[in-house]
């Protein structure tokens, strides 16, 4: 309840040309894409959220926030969560360091005091994540060897071996609905929506691939 999607996509991508919201966990355009369950979380109400921390027990604990700005999109990311979070009374702690220590602390299991973290920002490909098989930020595998954050959720886990294992394609779709609803119930990460990257070449090169990476090979120069 405390984001507001366009507030980090605007502040991380600056032209609307390149973003737009997006509650899909399986990347909007894409065949997977849903946006079933979300719609609680769809309008930011600060208010609200405050009033839910307190009635989770939140008294003014620290809350560790691991940013960079060496990747500028990524510390705008981190900028927009660190004034909303304060706005509710949070007790923020920015950790800001370069991106290289930022991956490193963030493999850390440890609690914040001791070198852990609680909050961090990133991207994603959208060939990596528009898969519920190939989508890391959702693996919910209780044994903590999953994606940093680590979270865990049987339920959501029963929910994607039942799309991995789907007999057909209506059942598939079926299996994909349920587990999106089920994790927007247990947000294994927090979506802030989705961008593209532009790029550009000169009119006289040519065989330029489609890729996720930008690749050098198969061109050519008229």
């Amino acid at each position: 309840m405390a984001v507001n999607q366009e507030e980090y996509l605007s502040a991380a991508f600056g032209d609307e040309r390149w973003w737009r919201p997006c509650y899909s966990f399986f990347v909007c355009g894409s065949p997977n894409e849903t946006e079933v369950g979300s719609e609680p979380y769809q309008k930011q109400d600060l208010a609200r959220a405050k009033e839910l921390l307190k009635e989770a027990g939140y008294n003014g604990e620290k809350v560790t926030l691991i940013a960079t700005h060496e990747i500028a999109g990524i510390g705008a990311l981190g900028d927009v969560t660190a004034n909303n979070l304060r706005k509710m009374g949070m007790n923020v702690e920015v950790a800001e360091s370069d991106w290289g220590t930022l991956v490193a602390r963030r493999a850390k299991k440890d609690p914040p005091a001791q070198g852990g973290w609680n909050i961090f920002h990133t991207t994603s490909g959208g060939v990596s994540v528009h898969n519920p098989v190939t989508n890391f930020t959702v693996d919910s595998g209780c044994g903590r060897t999953n994606w940093f954050g680590w979270p865990c959720d049987e339920q959501a886990e029963k929910l994607r071996y039942g799309y991995m294992t789907a007999p057909d394609e209506v059942a598939r779709k079926a299996a994909l609905i349920a587990l999106h609803k089920r994790l927007w119930e247990s947000l294994p990460t927090i979506l802030v929506g989705s961008y593209v990257t532009p790029d550009a070449a000169r009119k006289n090169i040519r065989g330029i691939l489609k890729s996720t990476p930008i690749v050098f090979w198969n061109i050519e120069k008229d």
